[in-house]
């Protein structure tokens, strides 16, 4: 989305009497479809990495949740 951002910037919108030599990204995709593509991505990304890696445990989410705010502190034993 950076590079989007920053490409739309670097390379403004020509005038009517000028040919248009932007990038194709620029150019030829809108900005709500670019953002739908990128959200998908995003999601997939998200999705992936989470179904792959271990679910952290009880001590790691204690009080974190606001569902489990009011549980009791769990000391961890120093080495």
């Amino acid at each position: 989305g950076l590079i989007r951002l920053v490409l739309d910037f670097i390379y403004p919108q020509p005038r009517c009497d000028q040919p248009d030599d932007r990038p194709a990204v620029v150019k030829d995709v809108h900005y709500l479809y670019f953002s739908m593509v990128l959200s998908a991505v995003t999601l997939i990304t998200v999705s992936s990495v989470s179904w792959f890696t271990e679910s952290p445990s009880k001590e790691m989410i204690s009080r974190l949740t606001w569902f489990t705010r009011h549980d009791p502190m769990v000391q961890k034993e120093q080495v």
